[in-house]
């Protein structure tokens, strides 16, 4: 019986696809995380300019990583080559 049950849980968890939702219980099906709330806002990773250039992120795998950088005030995102400080053209 332990077999059987223990089969088919993994073959349930197999085939379902499941997204994150905080702060509610129905998470949008187009997104991996659903943040929601009325009183609270997203908050990016904090960092001086110094501790951003000192990640050297990956070209492929951190293609669009974004931080604040306390040091500029301001938000930057990773091009996949260079930083770029939000709103600036390249």
């Amino acid at each position: 019986m332990k077999t059987i049950i223990t089969t088919l849980a993994f073959f349930v968890s197999v085939l379902t696809f499941s997204q994150v939702g905080i702060g509610t219980n129905t998470p949008s099906s187009k997104s991996i995380l659903d943040l929601t709330a009325t009183d609270k806002g997203f908050l990016l990773p904090r960092m001086t300019t110094a501790q951003r250039t000192a990640i050297s992120p990956s070209a492929i795998t951190d293609k669009g990583m974004q931080v604040f950088d306390t040091t500029t005030n301001s938000i930057w995102y990773w091009d996949g080559t260079t930083w770029i400080a939000q709103g600036s053209k390249n």
